[in-house]
C-alpha cells in the first residue's frame, strides 16, 4: 500500500492580496477588489498628512497639507 500526501503553502507579504484572491473578492462583492487595491494608498496619504500636521505643530512651522 502506498500513501501519498502533498501540501501546498502560499505566502504573500504586503497590503494587497494575490490576483486570485482579488478575483474571488470581486465575485463576492463587485467593486471590492478596487477598494482593496486603493486602500493602502489612501491610508498612506492620510498617515502622511497627519504626520505633517503633527510635525508642524510640534515645531511651530506651518507645512502645506496635500
Amino acid at each position: 500500500m502506498v500513501i501519498s500526501q502533498s501540501l501546498e503553502v502560499t505566502s504573500r507579504q504586503g497590503p494587497i492580496p494575490s490576483p486570485e484572491d482579488l478575483r474571488q473578492y470581486e465575485q463576492v462583492l463587485p467593486g471590492l477588489a478596487d477598494r482593496i487595491v486603493k486602500w493602502p494608498n489612501h491610508r498612506s496619504a492620510t498617515s502622511n498628512g497627519s504626520r505633517r500636521r503633527t510635525l508642524s505643530s510640534a515645531r511651530g512651522v506651518r507645512l502645506p497639507v496635500y
